[in-house]
């Protein structure tokens, strides 16, 4: 894992042991993972979040409106993604 976050820095007293998954959580906690709207295969914004929230259609409806898939819907819906947005 690098601690100092500049790509191009090769000084070995900014690395430390670490897996995957750590790397994983401290990028994550840095604000380094794209989620959401700047994951670049988003076909969601956290507007249509909100609506699919609460619009009140069915979760296939729903799924066709928003070109995505009725699980999507659901997990939406349930908290499961997109749990950071507000209603």
């Amino acid at each position: 894992m690098h601690s100092c976050d500049n790509p191009g820095c090769v000084n070995p007293a900014h690395l430390s042991i670490g897996t995957m998954a750590d790397n994983i959580k401290d990028a994550a906690r840095k604000g380094r993972m794209a989620r959401g709207e700047r994951h670049y295969a988003s076909k969601l914004t956290e507007d249509k979040v909100r609506e699919i929230r609460t619009n009140g259609m069915g979760r296939n409806a729903a799924a066709r409106h928003f070109g995505v898939c009725w699980m999507t819907i659901t997990h939406i819906r349930q908290r499961k993604k997109w749990a950071w947005v507000s209603d």
